[in-house]
């Protein structure tokens, strides 16, 4: 697998490029606050990843792009290691280059240390939401430059 950078036109909103795929499933935009602060300087975007990785209590489901998917019990943390899988050397010189997004929520440290359960569960999301991205979009607001980065799955 080999890394592709591809250069885009730079636009100083990102909010509308993101646009364009935030109905796609599983977008992600993490945004500097560039240009409303001004010391923001990288923005960052994908979607449609290869897999996701959701996490709930004891199981984890493992989806793929055409649906397919699997529960296990195994460590979940280890798990996204284990399937982001050797990951060739970022050598573009930007941030991120693809690879895993999401979250960790305060509830998945139960997986690996006692806490107390003192907090209603009323808002119902995973534990654990990380999808693993080929391709990524990065805005550099620094240098006035636009990126896709790609590891041609």
């Amino acid at each position: 697998m080999s890394l592709k950078l591809t250069e885009l036109t730079y636009q100083r909103d990102s909010s509308d490029l993101f646009s364009r795929i935030a109905a796609e499933p599983w977008s992600v935009f993490f945004d500097s606050g560039f240009p409303n602060i001004d010391t923001g300087r990288y923005d960052v975007i994908a979607g449609r990843p290869f897999k996701t990785i959701t996490t709930v209590g004891e199981t984890t489901t493992v989806t793929d792009q055409s649906g397919k998917q699997y529960n296990t019990t195994e460590d979940p943390f280890g798990l996204v290691r284990d399937l982001l899988g050797d990951r060739e050397k970022n050598l573009t010189g930007l941030p991120f280059c693809g690879g895993a997004m999401g979250y960790y929520a305060y509830d998945l440290g139960r997986r690996i240390e006692q806490l107390p359960e003192t907090a209603t569960h009323d808002i119902h999301l995973p534990d654990m939401a990380i999808g693993l991205y080929d391709w990524v979009v990065i805005i550099d607001h620094q240098q006035r430059k636009s990126s896709l980065v790609s590891c041609g799955r």
